[in-house]
Protein backbone atom coordinates (compact mmCIF):
# COMPACT_ATOMS: atom_id res chain seq x y z
CA UNK A 1 0.00 0.00 0.00
CA UNK A 2 0.73 3.51 -0.57
CA UNK A 3 2.62 6.12 2.15
CA UNK A 4 -0.35 7.57 4.22
CA UNK A 5 -0.28 10.97 2.81
CA UNK A 6 -1.87 9.26 -0.25
CA UNK A 7 -5.59 8.29 1.68
CA UNK A 8 -7.23 10.92 2.92
CA UNK A 9 -8.23 10.56 6.72
CA UNK A 10 -11.13 8.12 7.63
CA UNK A 11 -13.46 8.84 10.84
CA UNK A 12 -14.44 5.68 12.11
CA UNK A 13 -17.62 5.79 14.39
CA UNK A 14 -18.23 2.75 16.56
CA UNK A 15 -21.16 2.76 19.47
CA UNK A 16 -21.12 0.29 22.35
CA UNK A 17 -24.33 -0.12 24.44
CA UNK A 18 -23.26 -2.21 26.97
CA UNK A 19 -21.74 -4.97 24.79
CA UNK A 20 -18.04 -4.48 25.30
CA UNK A 21 -16.98 -7.86 23.64
CA UNK A 22 -18.76 -6.89 20.50
CA UNK A 23 -16.92 -3.21 20.64
CA UNK A 24 -13.62 -5.01 21.33
CA UNK A 25 -14.33 -7.66 18.40
CA UNK A 26 -14.58 -4.42 16.10
CA UNK A 27 -11.99 -2.79 17.21
CA UNK A 28 -9.66 -5.42 17.28
CA UNK A 29 -10.44 -5.88 13.51
CA UNK A 30 -9.96 -2.19 12.93
CA UNK A 31 -6.54 -2.79 14.21
CA UNK A 32 -5.70 -5.48 11.69
CA UNK A 33 -7.19 -2.37 9.11
CA UNK A 34 -4.32 -1.95 6.28
CA UNK A 35 -6.01 1.65 5.88
CA UNK A 36 -3.36 3.96 7.06
CA UNK A 37 -5.39 7.23 7.82
CA UNK A 38 -7.94 5.72 10.72
CA UNK A 39 -9.54 8.11 13.47
CA UNK A 40 -11.95 5.91 15.68
CA UNK A 41 -14.19 7.18 18.01
CA UNK A 42 -15.81 4.38 20.48
CA UNK A 43 -19.18 6.31 21.52
CA UNK A 44 -20.18 3.92 24.98
CA UNK A 45 -24.02 4.72 25.21
CA UNK A 46 -25.55 4.83 28.60
CA UNK A 47 -22.63 3.80 30.28
CA UNK A 48 -22.88 3.71 34.31
CA UNK A 49 -18.99 4.46 34.65
CA UNK A 50 -16.24 6.01 32.76
CA UNK A 51 -14.59 3.72 31.08
CA UNK A 52 -12.27 6.04 29.04
CA UNK A 53 -8.91 5.05 30.28
CA UNK A 54 -9.46 1.37 29.94
CA UNK A 55 -10.76 1.70 26.51
CA UNK A 56 -7.73 3.79 25.63
CA UNK A 57 -5.33 1.60 27.34
CA UNK A 58 -6.43 -1.31 25.26
CA UNK A 59 -6.81 0.58 22.10
CA UNK A 60 -4.23 3.73 21.85
CA UNK A 61 -5.21 6.59 19.71
CA UNK A 62 -9.39 5.62 19.98
CA UNK A 63 -11.26 8.49 21.20
CA UNK A 64 -13.92 7.77 23.50
CA UNK A 65 -17.14 9.59 24.44
CA UNK A 66 -19.06 8.66 27.30
CA UNK A 67 -22.63 8.95 27.15
CA UNK A 68 -24.49 8.44 30.43
CA UNK A 69 -28.47 8.48 29.23
CA UNK A 70 -29.55 6.07 26.68
CA UNK A 71 -29.00 7.65 23.38
CA UNK A 72 -29.96 4.69 20.75
CA UNK A 73 -27.82 3.89 18.10
CA UNK A 74 -28.62 6.55 15.33
CA UNK A 75 -28.41 9.70 17.71
CA UNK A 76 -25.01 7.98 19.36
CA UNK A 77 -23.87 7.61 15.77
CA UNK A 78 -24.49 11.02 15.60
CA UNK A 79 -22.50 11.96 18.05
CA UNK A 80 -19.45 10.49 17.16
CA UNK A 81 -19.91 12.22 13.96
CA UNK A 82 -20.09 15.60 15.40
CA UNK A 83 -16.85 14.28 17.36
CA UNK A 84 -14.58 13.29 14.71
CA UNK A 85 -13.02 15.77 12.20
CA UNK A 86 -12.13 13.56 8.58
CA UNK A 87 -13.65 14.34 5.60
CA UNK A 88 -14.62 10.47 5.62
CA UNK A 89 -17.01 9.26 7.74
CA UNK A 90 -17.74 5.43 8.44
CA UNK A 91 -20.72 4.11 10.87
CA UNK A 92 -20.03 0.65 11.82
CA UNK A 93 -23.40 -1.35 13.37
CA UNK A 94 -22.48 -2.76 16.56
CA UNK A 95 -21.70 -6.32 15.66
CA UNK A 96 -19.67 -5.75 13.21
CA UNK A 97 -15.92 -7.46 11.94
CA UNK A 98 -13.82 -5.72 9.17
CA UNK A 99 -11.52 -7.74 6.80
CA UNK A 100 -8.07 -6.18 6.98
CA UNK A 101 -8.37 -4.91 2.79
CA UNK A 102 -12.08 -3.54 2.82
CA UNK A 103 -11.63 -0.03 2.82
CA UNK A 104 -9.38 1.09 0.45
CA UNK A 105 -11.22 -0.23 -2.46
CA UNK A 106 -14.70 1.78 -0.49
CA UNK A 107 -12.65 5.04 -0.13
CA UNK A 108 -11.42 5.04 -4.23
CA UNK A 109 -14.96 4.37 -5.09
CA UNK A 110 -16.48 7.07 -3.23
CA UNK A 111 -13.32 9.82 -4.65
CA UNK A 112 -13.85 8.32 -7.93
CA UNK A 113 -17.29 9.57 -8.95
CA UNK A 114 -18.46 12.96 -7.37
CA UNK A 115 -22.55 11.38 -7.42
CA UNK A 116 -21.68 8.91 -5.05
CA UNK A 117 -22.02 10.28 -1.80
CA UNK A 118 -22.19 6.67 0.07
CA UNK A 119 -20.80 3.28 0.18
CA UNK A 120 -21.39 0.10 1.15
CA UNK A 121 -19.53 -3.01 1.31
CA UNK A 122 -20.79 -6.39 0.81
CA UNK A 123 -21.93 -8.00 4.39
CA UNK A 124 -21.56 -11.51 5.44
CA UNK A 125 -24.63 -12.59 8.36
CA UNK A 126 -23.61 -15.62 9.92
CA UNK A 127 -22.03 -16.67 6.66
CA UNK A 128 -24.50 -15.56 4.30
CA UNK A 129 -23.80 -12.52 2.03
CA UNK A 130 -26.75 -9.87 2.06
CA UNK A 131 -27.64 -8.67 -1.15
CA UNK A 132 -29.18 -5.29 -2.51
CA UNK A 133 -28.86 -2.43 -4.87
CA UNK A 134 -29.04 1.26 -4.07
CA UNK A 135 -30.95 1.70 -1.22
CA UNK A 136 -31.83 -1.39 -0.39
CA UNK A 137 -28.04 -2.58 -0.09
CA UNK A 138 -27.68 -0.84 3.38
CA UNK A 139 -28.20 -3.26 5.92
CA UNK A 140 -26.76 -1.42 9.17
CA UNK A 141 -23.35 -3.15 9.33
CA UNK A 142 -21.00 -0.87 7.32
CA UNK A 143 -21.40 2.34 5.63
CA UNK A 144 -19.16 5.22 3.98
CA UNK A 145 -20.07 8.70 3.80
CA UNK A 146 -19.12 11.90 2.76
CA UNK A 147 -19.07 14.51 5.80
CA UNK A 148 -20.86 17.43 3.79
CA UNK A 149 -23.90 14.77 3.99
CA UNK A 150 -24.53 15.55 7.51
CA UNK A 151 -24.42 19.04 7.10
CA UNK A 152 -28.02 20.70 8.08
CA UNK A 153 -28.25 22.09 4.28
CA UNK A 154 -27.87 18.68 3.07
CA UNK A 155 -29.02 15.30 4.60
CA UNK A 156 -28.08 16.63 7.89
CA UNK A 157 -27.68 13.36 10.75
CA UNK A 158 -28.89 9.96 10.50
CA UNK A 159 -32.73 9.78 11.69
CA UNK A 160 -33.24 8.68 15.13
CA UNK A 161 -36.73 7.66 15.17
CA UNK A 162 -35.89 3.78 14.20
CA UNK A 163 -35.94 0.84 16.64
CA UNK A 164 -34.23 -1.43 13.93
CA UNK A 165 -30.86 -1.23 11.68
CA UNK A 166 -33.18 1.68 8.73
CA UNK A 167 -31.27 4.99 9.35
CA UNK A 168 -28.57 3.99 7.41
CA UNK A 169 -31.53 3.13 4.22
CA UNK A 170 -33.16 6.42 5.33
CA UNK A 171 -30.42 8.33 5.58
CA UNK A 172 -29.36 6.90 1.43
CA UNK A 173 -33.04 7.81 0.27
CA UNK A 174 -32.66 11.43 1.65
CA UNK A 175 -29.35 11.91 -0.33
CA UNK A 176 -30.83 10.95 -3.56
CA UNK A 177 -32.53 14.10 -2.97
CA UNK A 178 -29.48 15.73 -3.05
CA UNK A 179 -28.15 14.31 -6.33
CA UNK A 180 -26.01 11.65 -4.52
CA UNK A 181 -26.38 7.51 -5.11
CA UNK A 182 -25.51 4.68 -2.95
CA UNK A 183 -22.58 2.82 -4.55
CA UNK A 184 -22.08 -1.16 -3.51
CA UNK A 185 -18.34 -1.93 -3.68
CA UNK A 186 -17.87 -5.80 -4.24
CA UNK A 187 -14.65 -5.95 -3.90
CA UNK A 188 -15.30 -4.52 -0.25
CA UNK A 189 -16.35 -7.58 2.47
CA UNK A 190 -17.35 -6.95 6.25
CA UNK A 191 -19.17 -9.24 8.11
CA UNK A 192 -21.96 -9.15 11.06
CA UNK A 193 -23.63 -11.27 14.08
CA UNK A 194 -27.46 -11.54 13.44
CA UNK A 195 -28.95 -9.71 16.87
CA UNK A 196 -31.39 -11.61 19.36
CA UNK A 197 -34.29 -9.44 17.57
CA UNK A 198 -33.58 -11.25 14.27
CA UNK A 199 -32.96 -14.41 15.69
CA UNK A 200 -36.16 -14.53 17.28
CA UNK A 201 -39.33 -13.93 16.51
CA UNK A 202 -41.33 -11.83 19.42
CA UNK A 203 -44.25 -9.76 19.52
CA UNK A 204 -41.55 -6.54 20.11
CA UNK A 205 -39.17 -7.01 17.61
CA UNK A 206 -42.04 -8.00 14.54
CA UNK A 207 -43.98 -4.51 16.13
CA UNK A 208 -41.11 -2.24 15.74
CA UNK A 209 -39.85 -4.14 12.14
CA UNK A 210 -43.15 -3.05 10.56
CA UNK A 211 -43.53 0.24 12.16
CA UNK A 212 -39.81 1.23 11.04
CA UNK A 213 -40.88 -0.91 7.20
CA UNK A 214 -43.63 2.04 7.05
CA UNK A 215 -41.99 4.77 8.61
CA UNK A 216 -38.90 4.34 6.11
CA UNK A 217 -41.55 4.29 2.99
CA UNK A 218 -43.92 7.53 4.58
CA UNK A 219 -40.26 9.55 4.82
CA UNK A 220 -38.66 8.68 1.36
CA UNK A 221 -41.49 8.23 -1.11
CA UNK A 222 -44.03 10.38 -2.27
CA UNK A 223 -46.82 10.42 -4.35
CA UNK A 224 -47.72 7.34 -6.70
CA UNK A 225 -44.65 5.78 -5.33
CA UNK A 226 -46.19 5.85 -1.76
CA UNK A 227 -49.36 4.67 -2.97
CA UNK A 228 -48.11 1.81 -5.00
CA UNK A 229 -46.39 0.87 -1.70
CA UNK A 230 -49.78 1.28 0.61
CA UNK A 231 -51.40 -0.89 -1.90
CA UNK A 232 -48.85 -3.36 -1.43
CA UNK A 233 -48.11 -3.37 2.14
CA UNK A 234 -52.46 -2.82 3.04
CA UNK A 235 -53.56 -5.76 0.82
CA UNK A 236 -50.23 -8.06 0.79
CA UNK A 237 -47.53 -8.33 2.69
CA UNK A 238 -49.13 -7.20 6.17
CA UNK A 239 -52.43 -9.18 6.18
CA UNK A 240 -49.66 -12.43 4.90
CA UNK A 241 -47.64 -11.38 7.45
CA UNK A 242 -50.54 -11.33 10.18
CA UNK A 243 -51.76 -14.40 8.99
CA UNK A 244 -49.25 -16.55 9.49
CA UNK A 245 -48.48 -15.76 12.56
CA UNK A 246 -52.40 -16.56 13.40
CA UNK A 247 -51.55 -19.86 11.59
CA UNK A 248 -49.30 -20.85 13.97
CA UNK A 249 -51.06 -19.80 16.91
CA UNK A 250 -48.52 -16.70 17.48
CA UNK A 251 -51.80 -14.57 18.20
CA UNK A 252 -49.01 -11.79 20.01
CA UNK A 253 -47.65 -12.02 16.74
CA UNK A 254 -50.49 -11.47 15.02
CA UNK A 255 -51.24 -8.39 16.80
CA UNK A 256 -47.70 -6.42 16.58
CA UNK A 257 -48.38 -6.18 13.45
CA UNK A 258 -51.86 -4.81 13.92
CA UNK A 259 -50.41 -2.57 16.01
CA UNK A 260 -47.92 -1.17 14.04
CA UNK A 261 -50.69 -0.48 11.15
CA UNK A 262 -52.93 1.42 13.50
CA UNK A 263 -49.70 3.73 14.90
CA UNK A 264 -49.12 5.10 11.31
CA UNK A 265 -52.85 5.59 10.86
CA UNK A 266 -52.61 7.78 13.70
CA UNK A 267 -49.64 9.31 13.96
CA UNK A 268 -47.84 11.66 11.46
CA UNK A 269 -44.95 10.65 9.82
CA UNK A 270 -42.55 10.29 11.87
CA UNK A 271 -39.27 13.18 12.25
Amino acid sequence: MGPRGLWPLVSVIVVNYRRPDLAAATLDSLQRCTYPALEVVLVDDDADVDDGPLWESYYPGVRYVRSGTRLGRARATNVGIARSSADLVLALGPTTVVEPDFLEPMVMMLRGDSRVGIVSPHVVVDGERDRGEEVGLLSGACMLARRTLFDPDYVGGLAECYATDSEQRDFAGRARRFGFVAAHCSHALVSRQRSPCEEHERPREIYHAHLDRVALSRRLLDGWSFAAFAVRYLSVEAPLSAWRYARRGCWANARAVARALWWHATHATPA
